[in-house]
Protein backbone atom coordinates (compact mmCIF):
# COMPACT_ATOMS: atom_id res chain seq x y z
CA UNK A 1 0.00 0.00 0.00
CA UNK A 2 1.21 3.25 -1.41
CA UNK A 3 1.35 6.66 1.21
CA UNK A 4 -0.86 8.89 1.01
CA UNK A 5 -0.43 12.24 -0.07
CA UNK A 6 0.75 14.00 3.06
CA UNK A 7 -1.79 15.57 5.61
CA UNK A 8 -2.03 19.50 5.92
CA UNK A 9 -3.66 22.24 7.68
CA UNK A 10 -4.44 20.52 11.37
CA UNK A 11 -5.12 16.95 9.72
CA UNK A 12 -2.59 14.05 11.51
CA UNK A 13 -0.49 12.43 9.01
CA UNK A 14 -1.29 9.03 8.54
CA UNK A 15 1.58 7.65 9.85
CA UNK A 16 1.70 9.50 13.13
CA UNK A 17 0.19 6.81 15.11
CA UNK A 18 -0.24 3.03 15.57
CA UNK A 19 -3.21 0.92 13.78
CA UNK A 20 -3.92 -0.92 17.19
CA UNK A 21 -4.69 2.90 18.74
CA UNK A 22 -6.44 4.06 15.72
CA UNK A 23 -8.58 0.57 15.91
CA UNK A 24 -9.40 1.84 19.50
CA UNK A 25 -10.40 4.78 18.61
CA UNK A 26 -12.64 4.24 16.49
CA UNK A 27 -14.34 1.41 18.82
CA UNK A 28 -14.54 3.89 20.89
CA UNK A 29 -16.57 6.32 18.60
CA UNK A 30 -18.56 3.53 17.42
CA UNK A 31 -19.66 3.04 21.37
CA UNK A 32 -19.98 6.61 21.67
CA UNK A 33 -22.27 7.14 18.83
CA UNK A 34 -24.40 4.00 20.45
CA UNK A 35 -24.87 6.12 23.46
CA UNK A 36 -25.45 9.43 21.44
CA UNK A 37 -28.18 7.52 20.16
CA UNK A 38 -29.68 6.07 23.77
CA UNK A 39 -29.51 10.02 25.03
CA UNK A 40 -31.65 11.29 21.77
CA UNK A 41 -33.90 8.30 22.64
CA UNK A 42 -34.01 9.30 26.20
CA UNK A 43 -34.32 13.02 25.75
CA UNK A 44 -37.27 12.61 23.34
CA UNK A 45 -39.16 10.01 26.10
CA UNK A 46 -38.36 13.01 28.53
CA UNK A 47 -40.28 15.43 26.14
CA UNK A 48 -43.03 13.25 25.80
CA UNK A 49 -43.50 12.32 29.46
CA UNK A 50 -43.67 16.25 30.31
CA UNK A 51 -46.10 16.75 27.54
CA UNK A 52 -48.59 14.19 28.68
CA UNK A 53 -48.09 15.45 32.45
CA UNK A 54 -48.79 19.01 31.31
CA UNK A 55 -51.71 17.87 29.88
CA UNK A 56 -52.86 15.80 32.90
CA UNK A 57 -51.92 18.90 34.96
CA UNK A 58 -54.42 21.12 32.83
CA UNK A 59 -56.68 18.54 33.12
CA UNK A 60 -57.09 18.30 36.82
CA UNK A 61 -57.29 21.89 37.30
CA UNK A 62 -60.88 22.22 35.71
CA UNK A 63 -63.54 20.24 36.10
CA UNK A 64 -61.86 16.75 36.99
CA UNK A 65 -59.94 17.89 39.57
CA UNK A 66 -58.28 15.16 41.32
CA UNK A 67 -59.01 12.17 39.04
CA UNK A 68 -55.53 13.27 37.28
CA UNK A 69 -53.64 12.82 40.54
CA UNK A 70 -52.25 9.29 39.93
CA UNK A 71 -51.38 9.60 36.37
CA UNK A 72 -49.59 13.02 37.53
CA UNK A 73 -47.51 11.07 39.84
CA UNK A 74 -46.55 8.21 37.50
CA UNK A 75 -45.68 10.81 34.81
CA UNK A 76 -43.39 12.19 37.48
CA UNK A 77 -41.70 8.81 38.58
CA UNK A 78 -41.05 8.10 35.05
CA UNK A 79 -39.79 12.00 34.37
CA UNK A 80 -37.47 11.20 37.45
CA UNK A 81 -36.37 7.95 36.39
CA UNK A 82 -35.79 8.89 32.64
CA UNK A 83 -33.78 12.17 34.01
CA UNK A 84 -31.59 9.83 35.73
CA UNK A 85 -31.01 7.58 32.68
CA UNK A 86 -30.17 10.29 30.94
CA UNK A 87 -27.60 11.51 33.22
CA UNK A 88 -25.69 8.33 33.26
CA UNK A 89 -25.66 8.04 29.36
CA UNK A 90 -24.53 12.32 29.76
CA UNK A 91 -21.84 11.14 31.86
CA UNK A 92 -20.54 8.08 29.70
CA UNK A 93 -20.56 10.59 26.25
CA UNK A 94 -18.21 12.83 28.41
CA UNK A 95 -16.18 9.79 29.62
CA UNK A 96 -15.96 8.49 25.68
CA UNK A 97 -15.42 11.51 24.72
CA UNK A 98 -12.41 11.98 26.80
CA UNK A 99 -10.69 8.61 26.22
CA UNK A 100 -11.09 9.57 22.35
CA UNK A 101 -9.57 12.72 22.86
CA UNK A 102 -6.66 10.93 24.72
CA UNK A 103 -5.67 9.05 21.79
CA UNK A 104 -5.14 11.90 19.31
CA UNK A 105 -1.34 12.39 19.34
CA UNK A 106 -0.23 15.22 20.85
CA UNK A 107 2.37 17.58 18.67
CA UNK A 108 5.35 16.59 20.53
CA UNK A 109 4.09 12.84 20.52
CA UNK A 110 3.68 13.31 16.74
CA UNK A 111 7.29 14.79 16.59
CA UNK A 112 8.90 11.67 18.85
CA UNK A 113 7.35 9.14 16.43
CA UNK A 114 8.86 11.11 13.63
CA UNK A 115 12.27 10.35 15.04
CA UNK A 116 11.67 7.04 15.88
CA UNK A 117 10.72 6.23 12.22
CA UNK A 118 13.78 7.97 10.88
CA UNK A 119 15.80 5.80 12.70
CA UNK A 120 13.79 2.34 11.43
CA UNK A 121 14.75 3.91 8.17
CA UNK A 122 18.00 3.86 8.62
CA UNK A 123 18.10 1.20 10.35
CA UNK A 124 15.88 -0.86 7.18
CA UNK A 125 17.98 0.55 4.72
CA UNK A 126 21.83 -0.62 6.61
CA UNK A 127 19.60 -4.08 6.27
CA UNK A 128 19.08 -3.95 2.86
CA UNK A 129 22.66 -3.27 2.12
CA UNK A 130 23.37 -6.53 4.18
CA UNK A 131 20.48 -8.53 2.31
CA UNK A 132 22.22 -7.66 -0.99
CA UNK A 133 25.85 -8.97 0.96
CA UNK A 134 24.10 -12.12 1.50
CA UNK A 135 22.61 -12.53 -2.00
CA UNK A 136 25.96 -11.78 -3.62
CA UNK A 137 27.23 -14.69 -1.54
CA UNK A 138 24.48 -16.74 -2.31
CA UNK A 139 24.91 -16.41 -6.20
CA UNK A 140 28.68 -17.15 -5.50
CA UNK A 141 27.95 -20.20 -3.23
CA UNK A 142 25.18 -21.64 -6.09
CA UNK A 143 28.35 -20.93 -8.65
CA UNK A 144 30.24 -22.88 -6.82
CA UNK A 145 27.80 -25.77 -6.30
CA UNK A 146 26.96 -26.10 -9.88
CA UNK A 147 30.38 -26.50 -10.23
CA UNK A 148 30.71 -28.94 -7.92
CA UNK A 149 27.79 -30.65 -9.74
CA UNK A 150 28.96 -30.57 -12.93
CA UNK A 151 32.67 -32.52 -11.32
CA UNK A 152 30.60 -34.88 -9.66
CA UNK A 153 28.98 -35.81 -13.20
CA UNK A 154 32.54 -36.72 -14.65
CA UNK A 155 33.02 -38.30 -11.69
CA UNK A 156 30.15 -40.54 -11.98
CA UNK A 157 30.53 -41.33 -15.34
CA UNK A 158 34.15 -42.46 -14.80
CA UNK A 159 33.15 -44.46 -12.16
CA UNK A 160 30.22 -46.30 -14.02
CA UNK A 161 32.94 -47.35 -16.65
CA UNK A 162 34.66 -48.69 -13.88
CA UNK A 163 31.73 -50.71 -12.80
CA UNK A 164 31.35 -49.05 -9.18
CA UNK A 165 28.80 -49.34 -6.81
CA UNK A 166 28.01 -46.20 -6.53
CA UNK A 167 25.09 -46.27 -4.41
CA UNK A 168 22.60 -43.76 -2.82
CA UNK A 169 25.32 -40.97 -1.52
CA UNK A 170 25.81 -40.90 -5.23
CA UNK A 171 29.86 -40.10 -5.02
CA UNK A 172 28.87 -37.82 -1.63
CA UNK A 173 26.49 -35.47 -4.22
CA UNK A 174 23.22 -35.78 -2.54
CA UNK A 175 24.37 -33.56 0.75
CA UNK A 176 25.51 -30.46 -1.94
CA UNK A 177 22.63 -31.01 -4.28
CA UNK A 178 19.98 -30.77 -1.53
CA UNK A 179 21.86 -27.17 -0.07
CA UNK A 180 21.93 -26.15 -3.79
CA UNK A 181 18.13 -26.95 -3.61
CA UNK A 182 17.61 -25.09 -0.43
CA UNK A 183 19.16 -21.83 -1.22
CA UNK A 184 16.84 -18.79 -1.94
CA UNK A 185 16.69 -17.15 -5.06
CA UNK A 186 16.49 -13.32 -5.75
CA UNK A 187 16.98 -12.46 -1.79
CA UNK A 188 18.00 -9.23 -2.31
CA UNK A 189 14.93 -8.36 -5.07
CA UNK A 190 12.46 -9.15 -2.15
CA UNK A 191 14.14 -7.31 0.11
CA UNK A 192 14.07 -4.27 -2.10
CA UNK A 193 10.40 -4.61 -2.35
CA UNK A 194 9.51 -5.55 1.01
CA UNK A 195 10.99 -2.18 1.74
CA UNK A 196 9.62 0.16 -0.62
CA UNK A 197 5.68 -1.87 1.01
CA UNK A 198 6.82 -0.75 4.26
CA UNK A 199 7.70 2.85 3.21
CA UNK A 200 5.13 3.47 0.86
CA UNK A 201 7.31 3.76 -1.73
CA UNK A 202 5.99 1.44 -4.40
CA UNK A 203 6.08 1.71 -8.30
CA UNK A 204 3.35 0.75 -10.53
CA UNK A 205 0.56 1.15 -8.14
CA UNK A 206 -3.31 2.02 -9.03
CA UNK A 207 -5.82 4.43 -7.08
CA UNK A 208 -8.72 2.28 -5.51
CA UNK A 209 -11.59 3.33 -3.82
CA UNK A 210 -12.58 1.39 -0.57
CA UNK A 211 -16.54 0.07 -0.45
CA UNK A 212 -15.82 -1.41 2.71
CA UNK A 213 -17.61 0.32 5.60
CA UNK A 214 -14.22 -0.07 7.60
CA UNK A 215 -11.20 -2.13 6.00
CA UNK A 216 -8.17 -2.70 7.52
CA UNK A 217 -5.00 -3.16 5.50
CA UNK A 218 -1.90 -4.72 6.92
CA UNK A 219 0.04 -1.38 8.74
CA UNK A 220 3.12 0.37 7.25
CA UNK A 221 5.43 2.98 8.35
CA UNK A 222 3.53 5.33 5.74
CA UNK A 223 -0.10 4.32 6.80
CA UNK A 224 -1.77 3.10 10.02
CA UNK A 225 -4.24 0.86 7.50
CA UNK A 226 -7.02 1.38 8.98
CA UNK A 227 -9.57 2.94 6.05
CA UNK A 228 -13.42 3.74 5.66
CA UNK A 229 -16.20 3.61 3.18
CA UNK A 230 -14.74 6.30 0.06
CA UNK A 231 -11.20 6.32 1.50
CA UNK A 232 -9.01 6.26 -1.46
CA UNK A 233 -6.10 3.76 -1.27
CA UNK A 234 -2.89 2.94 -3.77
CA UNK A 235 -2.29 -0.57 -4.31
CA UNK A 236 -0.19 -2.81 -6.68
CA UNK A 237 -2.58 -5.43 -9.25
CA UNK A 238 -1.32 -8.27 -6.35
CA UNK A 239 -2.60 -6.19 -3.58
CA UNK A 240 -6.12 -5.55 -5.08
CA UNK A 241 -6.63 -9.00 -7.04
CA UNK A 242 -8.43 -10.42 -3.96
CA UNK A 243 -9.91 -7.23 -2.54
CA UNK A 244 -11.01 -6.91 -6.17
CA UNK A 245 -12.88 -10.48 -6.25
CA UNK A 246 -16.40 -10.57 -6.23
CA UNK A 247 -16.55 -14.50 -5.81
CA UNK A 248 -15.72 -15.21 -2.51
CA UNK A 249 -18.04 -17.38 -0.41
CA UNK A 250 -19.11 -15.35 2.70
CA UNK A 251 -20.33 -17.61 6.39
CA UNK A 252 -23.55 -18.60 4.63
CA UNK A 253 -21.99 -20.24 1.97
CA UNK A 254 -24.87 -19.46 -0.64
CA UNK A 255 -24.13 -15.77 -0.61
CA UNK A 256 -20.62 -14.05 -1.57
CA UNK A 257 -18.82 -11.44 0.13
CA UNK A 258 -18.68 -8.36 -1.81
CA UNK A 259 -15.43 -6.74 -3.21
CA UNK A 260 -13.76 -4.84 -0.43
CA UNK A 261 -12.56 -2.01 -3.07
CA UNK A 262 -14.14 -0.17 -6.01
CA UNK A 263 -11.93 1.00 -9.02
CA UNK A 264 -12.12 4.43 -9.38
CA UNK A 265 -14.67 4.13 -12.64
CA UNK A 266 -16.79 1.96 -10.76
CA UNK A 267 -17.26 4.71 -8.23
CA UNK A 268 -17.90 7.22 -10.52
CA UNK A 269 -20.46 5.30 -12.12
CA UNK A 270 -22.04 4.52 -8.24
CA UNK A 271 -21.83 8.34 -7.75
CA UNK A 272 -24.25 9.24 -10.74
CA UNK A 273 -26.43 6.93 -9.67
CA UNK A 274 -26.91 7.43 -6.30
CA UNK A 275 -26.77 11.36 -7.73
CA UNK A 276 -29.57 10.32 -10.21
CA UNK A 277 -32.16 8.79 -7.68
CA UNK A 278 -31.21 11.21 -4.93
CA UNK A 279 -30.40 8.42 -2.74
CA UNK A 280 -26.75 7.99 -1.00
CA UNK A 281 -23.85 6.26 -2.23
CA UNK A 282 -24.45 3.47 0.49
CA UNK A 283 -28.07 3.12 -0.52
CA UNK A 284 -27.34 2.20 -3.63
CA UNK A 285 -24.55 -0.12 -2.71
CA UNK A 286 -26.74 -1.55 0.01
CA UNK A 287 -29.55 -2.75 -2.45
CA UNK A 288 -27.59 -3.72 -5.19
CA UNK A 289 -25.86 -5.76 -3.49
CA UNK A 290 -29.07 -7.26 -2.05
CA UNK A 291 -30.12 -7.58 -5.55
CA UNK A 292 -26.84 -9.58 -6.25
CA UNK A 293 -27.61 -12.24 -3.58
CA UNK A 294 -24.09 -10.97 -1.78
CA UNK A 295 -23.92 -10.76 1.79
CA UNK A 296 -25.01 -7.50 2.94
CA UNK A 297 -24.34 -5.32 6.82
CA UNK A 298 -27.72 -5.21 8.30
CA UNK A 299 -28.95 -1.68 8.10
CA UNK A 300 -29.15 0.61 11.20
CA UNK A 301 -32.86 0.65 9.97
CA UNK A 302 -35.86 -1.23 11.39
CA UNK A 303 -37.95 -1.13 8.85
CA UNK A 304 -38.88 0.64 5.44
CA UNK A 305 -41.23 1.18 2.81
CA UNK A 306 -41.75 0.01 0.07
CA UNK A 307 -44.30 -0.98 -3.30
CA UNK A 308 -45.23 -4.05 -4.31
CA UNK A 309 -44.49 -5.59 -7.50
CA UNK A 310 -46.87 -8.79 -7.44
CA UNK A 311 -50.07 -9.92 -5.01
CA UNK A 312 -48.32 -11.06 -1.85
CA UNK A 313 -48.85 -11.42 1.46
CA UNK A 314 -46.76 -9.51 4.11
CA UNK A 315 -47.32 -10.24 8.11
CA UNK A 316 -50.48 -11.48 7.65
CA UNK A 317 -52.26 -8.71 5.03
CA UNK A 318 -52.79 -9.14 1.59
CA UNK A 319 -50.91 -6.74 -0.74
CA UNK A 320 -51.73 -6.05 -4.58
CA UNK A 321 -49.08 -4.82 -7.28
CA UNK A 322 -48.52 -1.20 -6.14
CA UNK A 323 -49.60 -0.89 -2.82
CA UNK A 324 -47.52 0.61 -0.51
CA UNK A 325 -46.94 -1.07 2.55
CA UNK A 326 -43.85 -1.01 6.02
CA UNK A 327 -41.95 -3.79 7.23
CA UNK A 328 -39.04 -4.90 8.94
CA UNK A 329 -35.63 -4.61 7.08
CA UNK A 330 -34.92 -8.40 7.21
CA UNK A 331 -38.17 -9.01 5.57
CA UNK A 332 -37.99 -6.41 3.02
CA UNK A 333 -34.26 -7.83 2.23
CA UNK A 334 -35.97 -11.20 1.10
CA UNK A 335 -38.63 -9.50 -1.04
CA UNK A 336 -36.26 -7.82 -3.08
CA UNK A 337 -34.27 -10.88 -3.77
CA UNK A 338 -37.66 -12.75 -4.50
CA UNK A 339 -38.37 -9.63 -7.11
CA UNK A 340 -41.47 -9.44 -5.34
CA UNK A 341 -41.08 -5.40 -4.14
CA UNK A 342 -39.57 -2.25 -6.15
CA UNK A 343 -36.41 -1.61 -4.93
CA UNK A 344 -36.61 1.25 -2.11
CA UNK A 345 -35.66 4.53 -4.04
Amino acid sequence: MKAQTQASGNEIPRNARSQASFIEQTRLRDKLSCVESLIQSTQRKIAEFEENRKWMLRQNAGKDAGKWDRGIANATAMLRDQREILSIYQEQRDQLNAEVAALDPTPKQIAERAKQQSRLMQIAGERLEKDREADSLVAQLRTLLAARGELTAAMTEIAEDLEFRIGESGLDARRFERLLDSLPEELAATSERWNAWFFGKQESVTRYIVRDERLILPETLAHHGVLHCGDEVFLTDEEARELLREDRRGPERELSVPPNLLTVEAHEALQNRAKEKGVTVADVLFWEDVERGWVVVPSSRFSIRLRSKTNISCDGKALKSGDVFETAMAHAIELVRAEAVERPF
